[in-house]
């Protein structure tokens, strides 16, 4: 006796459309949409220069930067804090982190007496 919210049986196969079962698959011969080129290749990874906000792993992969270092130059505010916090996810937009690399190398340069 079919309860009043029981799920609907699995058919092997296709959906089941009350006593029919439809395929998943549309049928290759009878194609209505534009031609198949092939298979569609995944896209890659996003370069970084590319990205909208910027991961503790981009940063270190840009800079070669330690994570843990870059931790204690938030801290000790020398690195500015995320612009974006999403959980424990910290993200930053590309400008805020360029324009503190700038900075860096300039104080670098000072004290080098160039």
């Amino acid at each position: 006796m079919p309860r009043k919210h029981q799920r609907p049986p699995v058919a092997t196969g296709g959906v089941d459309a009350g006593a029919e079962t439809l395929p998943f698959t549309a049928d290759p011969t009878t194609s209505s949409g534009p031609a198949d080129t092939g298979p569609v290749e995944p896209a890659g990874p996003v370069p970084v220069r590319d990205k909208l906000r910027w991961t503790w792993d981009d940063i270190e992969a840009l800079t070669g930067y330690d994570r843990r270092w870059m931790q204690q130059e938030i801290s000790a505010g020398r690195m500015p804090r995320a612009d974006l916090r999403a959980g424990r996810r910290a993200g930053w937009r590309p400008s805020t982190i360029l324009g503190w690399l700038d900075a860096m190398a300039d104080r670098q340069g000072r004290r080098s007496g160039r």
